[in-house]
């Protein structure tokens, strides 16, 4: 058939081959592990205050967590009357089901700073809505770990930053462009 064979490419009596990403052996067809090395675990941190819910996704970059997306959603007014617990929870929903298509088939961990939250969702015998909610969430598979307050920077500082009377929308009228373009230039001329 005309065919020439390298020696220094051919293996015989091999136990496993790699072949194009898979290790292909006596038990069957597998992923190479080297190609999977790269995929970083995630990490999912929550916190809500009396007036949003925050969610950050991280991952480890040399050593460092580092943010890889942040979401977040102002309470609704009924939402504003759970109680600390119930909105904690409420925030770990959302995130899980805003992130759901980097968390759902991986194992990932869970960061909360409510202690309460923590054992709930170890122990999923819940009543009631947030019995609905841990049902909603047993599809991802995920550690919880409690973390101090003060570990839990980020959610906490961008929980706390929403400005109810900022969701007012605000109007101007200019009545006369004149003036302000005039005061721009003055402004422009004396800028160093």
């Amino acid at each position: 058939a005309g065919l020439t064979v390298n020696p220094a490419k051919v293996k015989f009596a091999m136990p496993h081959l790699s072949f194009l990403g898979h290790i292909v052996g006596p038990s069957g067809i597998s992923v190479d592990p080297s190609r999977t090395d790269s995929i970083r675990r995630f990490m999912l941190q929550t916190d809500a205050s009396s007036v949003a819910v925050v969610v950050v996704l991280l991952q480890q970059f040399d050593g460092e967590l580092q943010p890889i997306a942040y979401a977040s959603r102002m309470l609704s007014h009924p939402e504003r009357k759970f109680s600390t617990y119930e909105l904690e929870c409420l925030a770990v929903r959302f995130g899980l089901e805003k992130f759901r298509p980097y968390l759902e088939h991986l194992e990932f961990d869970l960061q909360t700073d409510s202690q309460a939250l923590t054992s709930c969702l170890s122990h999923p015998r819940q009543l009631g809505r947030i019995g609905r909610w841990v049902v909603r969430l047993s599809s991802f598979k995920f550690n919880v770990q409690h973390i101090r307050g003060t570990q839990n920077v980020i959610t906490d500082a961008l929980s706390r930053m929403y400005d109810p009377s900022a969701e007012k929308p605000v109007c101007s009228l200019l009545l006369d462009f004149r003036v302000l373009f005039e005061d721009f230039a003055a402004h422009q001329r004396r800028d160093p």
